[in-house]
């Protein structure tokens, strides 16, 4: 029979408790197991004895009874069932699983963090949008203060991109800041031009300090293509990109020249059309440059551009193909 007792207290334990695998005595003969409280006072029966759930001050506890008699003590009292034993365990404590009912609270997950801005690519050093209306000084836009100079009596009127510089091949030109790539190795010039003719040795730009000492692009060479070229010691001595055609005229094309580790890139409307590797000047060799102009040639002989100018930038970095094409 004590093995059936053993076999039917093991079984409500495991319906109980599943993971109860220890028994607790008590005074009397009756063996006591710490589960998880649900309402003091329930009998649970078995096919070996019964079971009493009591609540105390220690906490919730189950006994088998010796006895069958009614007392009134500290615990709970159970009709026809001895009194539980309110001595606590030494070894035991109680432990309180969740009540069914209960769901659990998630907090929601903190949102994540916005991307950092991706940075564009730097400023110009100087930016002429020639978007004023009137005047003889034209702002910088890129806010360095390099504020150009309209010399000759150009006006300004409708352009590419808003207003433009009106050149009229005979005296007008704009004049840049002294020393404007002063200490350059790398460097990009960009602009629109809109030529109404085009005179061989005419100048989009020609930043220098005379007919020796200066690098320019001219709309079209003495061999009838457009070339950039840079110079210490005069036509002679001229390291040269060359276009295979001249800059056309009585349309807007996008010009630039860029100049990065002794690779030379000339492009037109976006696209590379002259490149020469090895060269060994750059605006840094030029020193502290005082003529530095745009429409206008370093030599006295050649002619004034006769055309639009629109939205001129200079950058102390050489642009790659894809920044170029990104140009307004």
């Amino acid at each position: 029979m004590a093995a059936a007792a053993d076999d039917s207290e093991t079984r409500v334990l495991a319906a109980i408790e599943p993971d109860a695998d220890e028994f607790v005595p008590a005074p009397g003969g009756a063996r006591r197991l710490l589960i998880p409280a649900i309402v003091a006072g329930v009998v649970l029966a078995g096919g070996g004895g019964a079971w009493i759930l009591s609540g105390q001050p220690g906490g919730p506890r189950l006994f088998q009874p010796p006895g069958t008699s009614s007392h009134t003590t500290g615990n709970s009292v159970i009709e026809g069932f001895g009194e539980a034993s309110a001595e606590p365990s030494p070894s035991a404590s109680p432990r309180v699983s969740p009540s069914p009912s209960t769901t659990a609270q998630t907090s929601p997950a903190p949102p994540s963090p916005s991307p950092a801005p991706q940075a564009g690519p730097p400023a110009p050093l100087a930016h002429y949008r020639f978007d004023e209306s009137s005047g003889t000084s034209s702002a910088d836009a890129s806010g360095g203060g390099r504020t150009a100079t309209i010399a000759g009596g150009a006006g300004f009127v409708s352009g590419r991109l808003d207003n433009a510089i009106d050149l009229n091949g005979s005296s007008q030109y704009v004049a840049l800041p002294s020393g404007i790539l002063s200490g350059a190795t790398d460097f990009t010039v960009a602009a629109w031009v809109r030529l109404d003719s085009n005179s061989a040795w005419s100048r989009v730009f020609d930043f220098g300090s005379s007919a020796s000492v200066n690098m320019f692009l001219t709309a079209r060479s003495d061999a009838g293509t457009a070339r950039f070229a840079i110079t210490t010691g005069g036509y002679s001595r001229e390291q040269r990109i060359n276009a295979p055609a001249p800059l056309p005229t009585g349309t807007w094309t996008h010009v630039a020249v860029t100049l990065r580790d002794g690779v030379g890139i000339l492009y037109v409307n976006r696209a590379e059309v002259g490149r020469t590797t090895g060269m060994t000047l750059s605006p840094a060799s030029l020193g502290s440059t005082s003529r530095n102009w745009i429409g206008r040639s370093q030599y006295s002989v050649d002619p004034y551009l006769n055309g639009l100018v629109d939205d001129v930038r200079i950058y102390t970095r050489a642009l790659p193909a894809s920044e170029i094409a990104a140009l307004p």
